[in-house]
């Protein structure tokens, strides 16, 4: 499915009913040995050690509070607070978590539960390759954000929540802080083409 690299070719009027395992799929997806090497520039264990690529990498995790090194961001880096808590590749971020005051949203089917709080200690560092542009899609229970100490107001929704997005040129440090208070439920870094 969208690029995918197991093959697998479902005989609809067969497999639309069967609630049963599949042999043919079950022995792919067992046998399957991944091509990646490396995801956000840290190796990936059982991966290929000739060919692959970087795939749609999260990086390696850090200490809370730090910065683990700028990403070479060669696929997608997504940092949601209920999987990383306060730490992921190329990104510093401050502030605390909470898993009871929002409201729960679905975003690209994964349910959220746990967000980063915006508020007055928060604040989330970036800084983009050297290489290459970056684009910054955030999603938030508000529909403001101060970026680089602007307020920036947005109106576009998408899965029940705020969207921020900005392009990050390459090489440059941006920081997000608090306009007013609300959480942070997904936040994605994708390079440019």
């Amino acid at each position: 499915l969208d690029g995918g690299d197991i093959e697998f070719d479902f005989n609809d009027a067969e497999e639309d009913g069967n609630a049963e395992l599949i042999p043919e799929l079950q022995a792919k997806v067992i046998g399957y040995k991944t091509s990646v090497v490396k995801i956000g520039g840290v190796a990936v264990s059982g991966g290929s050690t000739t060919g692959g690529n970087t795939g749609t990498g999260e990086g390696g995790e850090g200490e809370g509070g730090t910065t683990p090194g700028t990403p070479s961001v060669d696929g997608e880096i997504i940092y949601i607070p209920q999987d990383d808590g306060t730490t992921k590749a190329g990104l510093q971020i401050t502030g605390s978590t909470s898993d009871n005051k929002a409201t729960p949203v679905t975003i690209d089917g994964k349910s959220i539960t746990k967000t980063l709080k915006i508020e007055s200690a928060t604040s989330i560092v970036y800084t983009a390759p050297a290489d290459k542009d970056v684009e910054l899609k955030m999603y938030l229970s508000v529909g403001n954000i101060k970026y680089n100490g602007e307020v920036k107001t947005f109106t576009t929704k998408e899965d029940g929540c705020f969207i921020f997005t900005v392009t990050i040129t390459k090489g440059t440090k941006i920081e997000l802080t608090k306009k007013d208070g609300g959480y942070i439920y997904m936040l994605k870094l994708t390079p440019v083409e």
